[in-house]
C-alpha cells in the first residue's frame, strides 16, 4: 500500500478543520461589536453554515476522488503483479494481412484461384 492513501487522510482532516474554523469564525463575527471594524453582520452566520456544509462536503468528495484514482492505481499494480507483467517484453504484434501468402484461394479447399480461373473451374473446386 501506498503512502499517499494515508497522506491524503491526514491532508482531509487538517482541511476540514481549517474550513470549520473558518466558517466559525464567520458566525460568530456578528458579535463582535463594529468599533474594531470587523463586524460582518448577520450575513456571516448565513455565509458561515454555508461553508461549513458545503465548504466540508466540496473538500470531502475531492478528497475521496483523489483516493479512488490512487486506490485504482495500487490494484493495477497489484493485478499487474499476479500476471507476472514486466517480466517479458510482449511479442511484436503483425498485421493479419501479413501472415497470409499473396493470392486468393478457396475457402473450402484452400487451392489457389488466379486471374484464368473460370468461374466453372471455381465451382468444381467447391464441390469437389
Amino acid at each position: 500500500m501506498f503512502i499517499t492513501t494515508t497522506f491524503m487522510k491526514i491532508i482531509y482532516i487538517i482541511g476540514a478543520i481549517i474550513i470549520t474554523l473558518g466558517s466559525l469564525v464567520l458566525m460568530v463575527g456578528f458579535s463582535i461589536p463594529s468599533y474594531y471594524g470587523l463586524s460582518i453582520g448577520a450575513g456571516g452566520v448565513i455565509a458561515g453554515l454555508a461553508v461549513l456544509i458545503l465548504g466540508n462536503l466540496g473538500w470531502r468528495l475531492a478528497c475521496e476522488a483523489i483516493n479512488v484514482v490512487f486506490s485504482i492505481h495500487e490494484r493495477l499494480i497489484s493485478v499487474d503483479s499476479k500476471l507476472g507483467a514486466g517480466s517479458k517484453p510482449a511479442p511484436p504484434k503483425t498485421h493479419p494481412l501479413q501472415t497470409q501468402p499473396e493470392g486468393k484461394f478457396c475457402n473450402n479447399c484452400g487451392a489457389k484461384v488466379t486471374s484464368e480461373t473460370s468461374f466453372a473451374q471455381t465451382v468444381e473446386l467447391l464441390f469437389s
